[in-house]
């Protein structure tokens, strides 16, 4: 994965979902997104949400994924942490 092969499209806060395009063929990798909060220090907060999103092969550039609970795209994800589900919003995080 490089710089500027997906972007994000969509964040919905009351449903915990978001949305981003693929800008390049990703099938077959993992996406990791946190909402671990940046340091100072130049390192991640540990202990809150983590969702990974495996592209499955063949998925065509263009295609937009949906994560959460508005999740259309047919790409499942897991979610991991302390928070559960990624929401920055319950640690402050926006």
């Amino acid at each position: 994965m490089a710089v500027g092969d997906i972007a994000l499209v969509g964040f919905g806060a009351v449903g915990k979902s978001f949305a981003f395009v693929l800008l390049a063929d990703m099938g077959g990798q993992t996406i990791f997104f946190t909402d671990n909060g940046w340091q100072s220090a130049g390192t991640f907060r540990s202990g809150e949400g983590v969702v990974a999103v495996t592209i499955p092969a063949g998925t065509a550039v263009g295609t937009v994924i949906t994560v959460g609970s508005a999740n259309n795209s047919g790409i499942s994800a897991t979610t991991s942490g302390a928070e559960g589900e990624g929401d920055g919003a319950r640690r402050g995080d926006r």
